[in-house]
C-alpha cells in the first residue's frame, strides 16, 4: 500500500513544475537535497529561470543585468537568483562572529574611457544599477557606464568590464535619475550651465546586452532665476518629474516636449507615481493627482515658470498616521523608497529615517521605521499605511548620516544601509543590517567594510545586495595622479553555492 508520500512522488511531471514554480529560490535548492526525485526536478532549467524572473520583480533588478536569459544554464540561472539570499545569509554569519568584517572575494580596477581634447576628471561618485551589472562613474563634468558582466558561478570571477560609453559634458553634471523600460537603461543628467541655466539631458542605451551604443533622446533647458533647490526627480515612461523648492512640481514629456508645472501647496518630502497618480509625500498626507495634460512650453526651451500662477486641484489627501506626521515635522527626516524603479504594485513599501526621538549631542540614535501603504487606485481615499516594524542603532552624528540617505538599499524584506551616508577621509564604512521582519524585534548588526589594500580609505560606496557586490573609490591616486573606481564581489559561488 502507497503511503501518503510516495503518492505525491507518482504526481505527473507538470504539476510538480507548476508547485515548484512557486517556490523561493533557497525552498527550491533545499527541497532538491531530499531525494533523488527532487533533485532532478528542482535542476529543470524552466524552474530557474521563473524562480530568477522573480527575484527581479521582487527586488526591483534591472533584467539586462543577467543573461541574456536564454544563453544562461541552470548553474548561472540558480547562481542570480540566490543572490539576495546569499548577501543576506553573509551577513548573517558575520553578524554572530566576533570579527563582523566583510572581505570581498575577488577584486578588480576598472580603466575609464578617456576622451580626448578634454581634461581628464577624478571620480566624486560610484552608482550600480539594481542588479549589479551596470555602473556608473561620475566626476564633476563626466560620466562613464561601464557593463561589469555577471559574477561567474563556475570560474570564481567576473567577465572582464567593458566601457559602454563616456560623455564629457564641460560642467557641473549630477546623475539624477534612472529607470529601466523593458531592455531599456534610460537616465538623466542634470547639467549646470552657465550663469542659471540648468540642462536636463536624457539618455538611453539598450537593448541590452545587445546594442551598448549611448544615445541622447531629449534635453530640456530653463531658468533658475526663481529657484532656489532642485530635486526629488523621478522618470517613468517618456515622463521626468521634479520638484523646485520642495512645493513646485514639474511633470515634462521628453518625447513630446510638453510640460506641466504645478504647486502643491504643502512642504514635499518625496514624490513618486503610482499607476496615473502623480503622489506626493507631505509631512501630514498624501496629495495625488491624475496624470495632468500636458502643455507647450512656452518661449521654447528655456522657461521661467512663476510658482503662484499655476495651481492643479488634487484628485485625493491621504492622511498619515500621527507617528509618521511626528516624525515627518522633526528635522533630518527623510523618506526612503525601495528604488527608483518601482514597479508600481501594491502593496509600496516604504522606509522613513531619522535621529531616533531624545538623541543627544555625542549620543545620536538613528531610527529606521518601515511602513506599507496598501493603494486602491480606483478609489484613491480608502487606500492606507500600516506600520510593518523598525529599528534602531548609534552613530556618533546621526544628522550627518541622514544626509548621506542615498546610499541605503532595500531588497525584499532586508534592509542594508551604508554608514556613514558620506564619506570623509577619516570615516570607517560599515554596513547597518536588519532582516526588517516585525518578529525580530527591532534587532539590527553592523559590518565593518575591510578597507581598501594599503591602508586607503572609502570616499564613495555602492552597493548591490542581489549581486552581492560592491563599488567604491577611495583616496588612493595612481601613477598618473587620478583615481579609479573599483569593485569587489563578497560571495563566490561553488557547486552548492556557499
Amino acid at each position: 500500500m502507497k503511503t501518503p508520500t510516495s503518492k505525491f512522488l507518482d504526481l505527473p511531471l507538470e504539476l510538480y513544475l507548476h508547485i515548484f514554480l512557486d517556490l523561493e529560490p533557497p525552498d527550491l535548492l533545499t527541497l532538491g537535497q531530499t531525494c533523488k526525485t527532487f533533485q532532478e526536478l528542482s535542476s529543470q532549467r524552466e524552474i530557474w529561470e521563473a524562480a530568477l524572473r522573480s527575484v527581479i520583480y521582487k527586488n526591483e533588478l534591472f533584467e539586462p543585468s543577467y543573461g541574456p536569459m536564454e544563453l544562461m544554464d541552470v548553474l548561472e540561472l540558480r547562481r542570480a537568483a540566490l543572490g539576495p539570499t546569499l548577501w543576506h545569509n553573509k551577513l548573517s554569519n558575520l553578524a554572530n562572529t566576533a570579527n563582523h568584517v566583510l572581505h570581498p572575494v575577488f577584486a578588480q580596477t576598472l580603466e575609464r574611457g578617456h576622451i580626448d581634447d578634454y581634461p581628464r576628471r577624478d571620480i566624486e561618485r560610484v552608482w550600480l544599477v539594481p542588479g549589479g551589472r551596470y555602473l556608473f562613474g561620475m566626476s564633476q563634468a563626466d560620466f562613464t557606464l561601464w557593463d561589469l558582466g555577471m559574477p561567474d558561478p563556475i570560474r570564481r570571477v567576473s567577465a572582464h568590464p567593458v566601457v559602454l560609453g563616456t560623455e564629457h559634458l564641460g560642467s557641473a553634471i549630477t546623475l539624477a535619475v534612472a529607470q529601466f523600460k523593458s531592455k531599456y537603461l534610460r537616465f538623466v543628467v542634470l547639467i549646470h550651465g552657465a550663469l542659471t541655466i540648468v540642462r536636463f539631458r536624457v539618455y538611453e542605451v539598450g537593448p541590452l546586452p545587445e546594442a551598448t551604443t549611448l544615445r541622447v533622446v531629449a534635453e530640456f533647458s530653463f531658468q533658475l532665476m526663481a529657484f532656489h533647490d532642485l530635486g526629488l526627480y523621478w522618470i517613468t515612461g517618456d515622463h521626468l518629474f521634479f520638484v523646485v523648492n520642495h512645493v513646485l512640481v514639474f511633470d515634462w514629456n521628453f518625447t513630446t516636449g510638453l510640460f506641466k508645472a504645478w504647486t502643491c501647496g504643502d512642504y514635499i518630502f518625496q514624490l513618486i507615481t503610482i499607476g496615473d497618480f502623480v503622489v506626493a509625500f507631505t509631512s501630514s498626507r498624501l496629495i495625488g493627482w491624475k496624470m495632468p495634460n500636458l502643455d507647450p512650453m512656452d518661449g521654447g526651451l528655456i522657461i521661467e515658470p512663476k510658482p503662484e500662477e499655476v495651481t492643479l486641484p488634487p484628485d485625493f489627501r491621504i492622511k498619515l498616521g500621527d507617528d509618521i506626521e511626528l516624525l515627518l515635522t522633526v528635522c533630518h527626516h527623510l523618506i526612503n523608497l525601495p528604488s527608483k524603479w518601482y514597479f508600481g504594485a501594491s502593496p509600496l513599501v516604504f522606509d522613513i529615517i531619522g535621529p531616533a526621538p531624545g538623541f543627544t549631542v555625542g549620543r545620536h540614535r538613528v531610527q529606521v521605521r518601515r511602513y506599507k501603504l496598501d493603494f486602491v487606485p480606483s478609489d484613491p481615499s480608502t487606500s492606507s499605511i500600516t506600520f510593518l516594524s523598525d529599528f534602531s542603532f548609534s552613530q556618533p552624528d546621526a544628522r550627518r548620516y541622514i544626509d548621506g540617505f542615498k546610499a541605503l538599499v532595500i531588497s525584499s524584506g532586508h534592509f542594508t544601509m551604508l554608514s556613514p551616508g558620506y564619506l570623509a577621509p577619516d570615516d570607517s564604512a560599515y554596513l547597518v543590517y536588519s532582516s526588517m521582519e516585525p518578529s525580530d524585534d527591532g534587532e539590527c548588526h553592523k559590518i565593518s567594510l575591510a578597507p581598501p589594500p594599503g591602508g586607503h580609505k572609502f570616499l564613495s560606496v555602492s552597493v548591490c545586495p542581489s549581486s552581492c557586490r560592491m563599488a567604491y573609490y577611495c583616496d588612493n591616486n595612481h601613477e598618473d595622479g587620478y583615481n579609479r573606481v573599483h569593485v569587489v564581489d563578497f560571495v563566490r559561488g561553488g557547486p552548492m553555492l556557499e
